[in-house]
């Protein structure tokens, strides 16, 4: 699964420029298990109770980050910019690039990821950091 959700590094990323939407996965830091129910402390959870079998508030009081799939993050990415520039994903070999270009196809922006989430979750940090997406926008 963790091909398919941003990386923990994105996550927090995305928490740090205010991003709260729920997702449906979380990066959680520390699990209240013994260490040997577990083989890494840093593992992706379930955010629905009924497959892991127990109520997600338990991790409340525990660091975790939204671990975004491609779905989600492509739903808070605008299709077009100023009316000129539209969402492309191209996969290359071994990364994938997001870019927004122009209708002569030429990148405008353009950012990279080893992960087609990653590469969309590079370009929403970067729109929020360019100051053109509103983070209330997402979250709502």
């Amino acid at each position: 699964m963790k091909t398919k959700t941003t990386s923990l590094e994105i996550s927090k990323k995305l928490m740090g420029l205010g991003v709260k939407l729920e997702s449906d996965f979380v990066w959680c830091m520390q699990l209240p298990f013994d260490k040997e129910y577990l083989e890494d402390l840093t593992m992706m959870v379930k955010y629905e109770p009924s497959l892991i079998g127990m109520d997600f508030s338990m991790y409340k009081d525990y660091p975790s980050f939204y671990a975004y799939t491609a779905e989600e993050i492509g739903g808070m990415l605008p299709s077009e910019l100023r009316k000129d520039l539209y969402l492309n994903m191209v996969k290359c070999d071994g990364w994938w690039e997001c870019s927004y270009d122009n209708e002569q196809g030429e990148a405008r922006e353009l950012e990279e990821g080893d992960t087609m989430v990653d590469a969309m979750a590079e370009m929403l940090i970067w729109l929020i950091e360019e100051k053109l997406i509103n983070v209330n926008q997402i979250n709502n």
